[in-house]
């Protein structure tokens, strides 16, 4: 990898460390939602710190027991 890339991380990679089938990507960026993305050609990259962010939005505290 360039040195250009290395913040970067492939879209296959993101959705095999999100257990996620790369699918799901395509149709998140489709929709608009998921975390942000770079196209290059025809393959998407997704900045590290930009992945980071989009997960801290999805945080969620459970709701107390009546």
């Amino acid at each position: 990898m360039t040195p250009l890339l290395h913040d970067f991380i492939r879209d296959r990679e993101l959705a095999q460390e999100l257990s996620l089938a790369p699918q799901t990507l395509a149709i998140w960026r489709h929709r608009g939602v998921g975390p942000a993305f770079t196209k290059i050609g025809r393959a998407c990259w997704y900045k590290r710190a930009d992945i980071e962010a989009w997960l801290a939005t999805r945080h969620r505290q459970p709701k107390e027991a009546a």
